[in-house]
């Protein structure tokens, strides 16, 4: 039987040179630490066009659950499961997508026809490096 062991290898990170993403939800500071390239690979995998939608929206969720610190796990599970907290799936979405922007260091920008209002009115969050990010209504 082949056998095959990590043991003395490097943990990997996605984006050469990321660094921990602290952000701000609703006044609260949360830490996110860079992905490895097995994150960043089942993320997108996950998001192929021949996935259900729920499978797209668990992945999206369990990815920045693999990213965030154990207080900010906690807290993500416990707002996502509140009936009454407004934080949803697409609060979820726009901090996953901030913090890829954050490492990539290649902010997307929004097309011409976009809107850059949140269709809901729900709370906007940025992520930015060490504090340095704020929300604010959208």
């Amino acid at each position: 039987m082949r056998e095959f062991s990590t043991a003395g290898r490097e943990i990997p990170v996605a984006f050469e040179g990321a660094q921990p993403v602290d952000f701000t939800l609703d006044g609260k500071t949360y830490t996110a630490f860079p992905p490895t390239p097995g994150q960043i690979g089942m993320l997108m995998q996950a998001q192929a066009d021949s996935r259900e939608m729920t499978e797209k929206i668990a992945s999206i969720i369990d990815f920045l659950d693999g990213i965030l610190e154990e207080d900010g796990q906690k807290e993500f599970r416990r707002r996502l499961l509140d009936r009454d907290d407004p934080f949803d799936f697409d609060t979820v979405s726009e901090i996953v997508e901030g913090l890829i922007e954050e490492w990539s260091d290649h902010p997307t920008q929004p097309s011409s026809a976009s809107s850059t209002s949140r269709k809901n009115g729900g709370t906007k969050s940025t992520a930015r490096r060490h504090s340095t990010a704020r929300t604010s209504p959208g």
